[in-house]
């Protein structure tokens, strides 16, 4: 499965690819380092309990915040890219 993601990505070079993903489409891709870029929406609710993005037995992952965007709602639009692969700060 790995090698047909990475052929099928690999032949769309320089084009933007998106996966809007649940939790474990999303942690497969990760973990395969197809990953570049996190955009998540955070809600202003607190539920208590659900599902981790992030799973205890996967790898840290070095992040660096992009962009945070709200919403009139109150919810938070917020990009990340991976710290390994982001452009160094221009001086």
């Amino acid at each position: 499965m790995r090698r047909l993601v990475q052929s099928t990505l690999s032949s769309l070079d320089g084009v933007p690819k998106y996966v809007f993903a649940s939790t474990p489409p999303a942690r497969s891709l990760r973990a395969a380092g197809l990953v570049d870029d996190i955009e998540l929406v955070i809600f202003p609710i607190v539920a208590g309990k659900g599902r981790r993005v992030f799973g205890d037995d996967e790898p840290v992952h070095h992040l660096e915040l992009a962009n945070v965007r709200g919403t009139p709602s109150g919810a938070l639009l917020v990009s990340y890219r991976d710290a390994r692969t982001a452009p160094a700060p221009s001086a």
